[in-house]
């Protein structure tokens, strides 16, 4: 996300300033010139987001983050005392906010994961930062338990894995192992390579379970047959997509006789589209022996059915060319309400009423620069965009939690099961960033390809140490491909502090009685260092934290 990265990188600068910044890290890194006039060329976008937020007198995340500083100072808001965790690294917006809270508290303290094996390198922006502003005395925890390695499962393909972490489930729920379902988690690298499996084994299985995610909107069944009505209205009606429109369950109107005889007969006639190809369908197959099981009333029916449908489409047929997103928007809405475009029963989603937030924010462009007009196919790719980038959730939080490793970021799981962990698919790589080169992001602090792999290793051991019990598995092949287990699955040595010995550490009595003791002028911190101490948080809190004294500079 570019201006995110650009907004909480350079807070309140303006967009030539950045850009001769970005510019001049761009020389000096001799990174092609090309490459720095993409940047150029997306902040001018930014400039023109920055711009449309002003005139509507709106404001974004990153403005938020931004203001919360002056608010805080302006309301001279003072603390008693302050707990900061969960934090991996700072931006630049964000230190700003850290440094007015920390100012404006009598007592901090602060939690860092510490883990030996990585000497620090993913924490190591946000520990410079510590120690430039503050000064304070760290103090060690050790860990609970080592691990001396990780056991796992192979499986031949995804679809046994599954299959198999269905059994396990379902054998100790009856055996009263595992009670209460809604504690356990499923947990795989990429949601959306497995979301249908999931589903179909899961529910043959009888076992409840929330896909917290996992699929976007482009990827559900009722919107990519609206999204095929769409191309079919701008394409001229080819075959397949409006073949696949016809037979959707999800547009009530439409005669059932179209979802029982389309797919037949649209196999039966080798045409490419257009309207009047489909109005002669039944004409064009009356020599077919496959016609013979339709008979005369459900051709009659079929052919009435297509020429309903064809009216109701005629006022976006006939805007296909030249129209604004309001205008399509609007009678995208009408044909869906003539369609009854819906998903009674199912409590995943309501499809019109996300369809009609998607259409409403895109007609909202053209409420905001003013209308100017674009064909279908635009519209279409832009309501693609949008139904790609929104992730559909379930409201209810019942049965076991199917979700990505990342969304099991600070969970507590009773147990968690962590599949597809093959050697590629995780740790996995970033995308290519074709504005910010791996090399420029490096240099401004950015998440950059090596951070991204630890992120990917903390969040996986920091999951096993804060669950009670878990299974690890992973697929050896998927179609004609060999997998190997991932690199994280290699045996470890006994997690242990080299500098730190464990008699050395004051006890939590001594930590509150210094605490007590101190002069209320003195701000305070509390530094720790143990990732799998993270484990035992709620069970003892205070163990977790050591006390040390804290002024800013």
């Amino acid at each position: 996300n570019f201006i995110h990265e650009m907004q909480q990188r350079y807070p309140g600068r303006d967009v030539d300033t950045i850009a001769s910044d970005l510019c001049s890290l761009c020389h000096s890194l001799g990174i092609p010139e090309e490459v720095s006039l993409r940047a150029v060329d997306a902040l001018k976008i930014m400039n023109d987001y920055r711009q449309l937020l002003e005139r509507h007198g709106a404001a974004d995340e990153n403005n938020a983050v931004e203001i919360c500083p002056q608010i805080i100072h302006a309301h001279k808001t003072h603390y008693q005392r302050i707990i900061v965790d969960g934090f991996i690294e700072l931006t630049v917006a964000e230190q700003a906010v850290f440094q007015a809270l920390i100012e404006h508290a009598a007592e901090t303290y602060i939690s860092v994961p510490y883990d030996v094996y990585d000497n620090n390198l993913l924490y190591d922006s946000y520990i410079t930062y510590l120690n430039h502003y503050f000064i304070f005395s760290s103090e060690y925890l050790h860990a609970e338990s080592g691990v001396l390695g990780l056991r796992y499962t192979q499986y031949p393909s995804p679809e046994e894995e599954i299959e198999g972490i269905a059994r396990i489930i379902k054998n100790r729920f009856l055996n009263g192992s595992l009670i209460d379902l809604e504690r356990v988690i499923v947990a795989f690298p990429d949601m959306s390579r497995y979301a249908d499996r999931v589903s179909r084994i899961f529910g043959k299985y009888g076992i409840p379970f929330t896909l917290t995610s996992g699929k976007t909107l482009a990827m559900k069944r009722p919107y990519r047959d609206l999204l095929a009505l769409l191309e079919s209205i701008a394409n001229d009606y080819p075959r397949m997509q409006f073949a696949q429109f016809l037979v959707s369950p999800y547009f009530k109107a439409l005669a059932p006789s179209l979802r029982e005889y389309i797919p037949t007969l649209s196999i039966s006639t080798f045409f490419a589209g257009g309207k009047s190809a489909w109005l002669g369908i039944i004409r064009s197959n009356e020599q077919d022996h496959r016609r013979e099981h339709i008979g005369r009333e459900a051709a009659d029916e079929i052919v009435h059915a297509l020429t309903w449908v064809f009216q109701k489409l005629s006022f976006l047929e006939s805007a296909r060319t030249k129209a604004s997103f309001a205008t399509y928007g609007e009678l995208l809405l009408d044909l869906l309400n003539d369609l009854i475009f819906d998903d009674e029963g199912n409590y995943d989603l309501r499809v019109r009423t996300r369809a009609s937030e998607i259409i409403n924010d895109l007609s909202f462009l053209d409420r905001s620069v003013g209308p100017s007009p674009t064909d279908l196919r635009s519209f279409t790719e832009a309501m693609r965009h949008c139904l790609m980038n929104t992730y559909s959730t379930e409201p209810d939080n019942r049965g076991v939690q199917i979700m990505s490793i990342a969304e099991a970021e600070g969970l507590e799981p009773e147990h968690a099961f962590i599949a597809g962990l093959r050697d590629g698919d995780f740790p996995s790589r970033p995308g290519i960033d074709y504005l910010l080169p791996d090399n420029l992001r490096t240099r401004l602090g950015l998440v950059h390809a090596d951070r991204y792999l630890l992120r990917q290793k903390f969040l996986f051991r920091r999951l096993l140490s804060s669950t009670r019990g878990y299974t690890l598995s992973y697929s050896t092949m998927d179609g004609d491909r060999l997998y190997l287990p991932s690199s994280f699955l290699s045996r470890r040595e006994k997690s242990a502090n080299p500098t730190t010995r464990k008699s050395a550490l004051p006890s939590f009595a001594a930590l509150s009685k210094s605490r007590f003791d101190r002069s209320p002028k003195t701000r305070a911190t509390r530094a720790a260092w143990s990732w799998s101490a993270l484990r035992a948080r709620r069970r003892a809190l205070a163990s977790t934290l050591l006390l040390s004294s804290m002024r800013t500079w």
